[in-house]
């Protein structure tokens, strides 16, 4: 079914005409409707959770097809993952998996809270449906890796991978092998991040890479939130590329977790002014979405998309 029908049909909304427009297909996008996304439950892991505070339903339908309307009138193409009830965090597609550069298949998460890892099944088939089977790969119990929230590649044969909070080494370490069986030249670098154990009691917890770092890929630079790594991870950042480092207040209103679309576009959640003019000096054009209501939940705009 067209992507844009199925959501048409889902929340009973007419999507205006000019979001059809389907330009050169760049780049593949995976997406998955919020129909059961809510706050059903806390995570140690994750202190914006709260079950206090809801999201408004409405309100998640336009955040999250403003995003998708957005994707598919700069021509990318999305492909949906059907969602599923008790699933409320199968919005976050991101942490689905990690695409093999090439296109030639992807890992699958392995979840560390228990609440997540019945999403694998159908996260499994969605893939399956797009890969052959042998490229569509699981890994061992234990072995904890949560695919883009934690992983951003650099470029085909650099990847950074974030552990400390959920990924452990044991998850990277079987990544790194799968990888290296499609590119030997592959190179995975690790950035330790902050520990649950190692906040403030009243810090939030960077869980996810993606919400305390940005690659902009045309500059080589890092849109980084410092305080959620440890100064290893910093320093090996800053033999990257260099670094514009953002404030606690910033990090917390998800300015990091934003979508290079193309080599002049950003989607992002937020913006604070100094940021957006260092980016606007830098020829990029930001696109703002707000996503209060899936910040209830710790997630925004990186969250939402997988890419492929």
């Amino acid at each position: 079914m067209n992507s844009l029908r199925f959501y048409e049909r889902t929340f009973k909304i007419k999507l205006l005409k000019p979001i059809l427009k389907e330009a050169n297909m760049a780049k593949t996008l995976v997406m998955c409707p919020p129909n059961y996304f809510d706050v059903q439950y806390e995570l140690s892991t994750n202190r914006w959770m709260n079950m206090d505070s809801q999201p408004d339903k409405n309100l998640v339908a336009r955040q999250w097809l403003d995003l998708f309307g957005a994707c598919l009138e700069l021509g990318l193409k999305v492909l949906l993952i059907k969602p599923r009830p008790g699933l409320p965090d199968m919005v976050f597609a991101a942490n689905a998996g990690l695409q093999i550069p090439g296109g030639k298949g992807v890992i699958i998460s392995n979840y560390f809270h228990k609440e997540r890892r019945p999403e694998n099944v159908f996260i499994y088939d969605f893939f399956r449906n797009l890969f052959s089977a042998e490229n569509v790969w699981q890994l061992p119990a234990r072995t904890y890796f949560e695919g883009q929230g934690d992983a951003i590649w650099l470029d085909e044969r650099r990847v950074v991978i974030g552990y400390g909070v959920r990924t452990n080494l044991a998850g990277i370490a079987e990544v790194q092998k799968i990888l290296k069986r499609y590119d030997p030249k592959i190179k995975v670098i690790l950035l330790r991040m902050k520990s649950v154990a190692e906040a403030r009691a009243d810090e939030k917890i960077f869980y996810h890479l993606d919400t305390c770092l940005l690659h902009l890929p045309r500059i080589q630079t890092f849109i980084v939130y410092e305080g959620a790594f440890a100064a290893s991870a910093i320093k090996i950042l800053k033999k990257l590329g260099g670094l514009m480092s953002v404030s606690e207040a910033e990090a917390n209103n998800f300015v990091c977790n934003g979508l290079v679309v193309n080599e002049r576009t950003i989607f992002s959640p937020w913006v604070s002014g100094m940021i957006y003019l260092s980016l606007r000096d830098l020829n990029y054009d930001v696109k703002v979405f707000p996503m209060s209501e899936f910040i209830k939940s710790g997630g925004a705009v990186k969250c939402l998309i997988m890419e492929l």
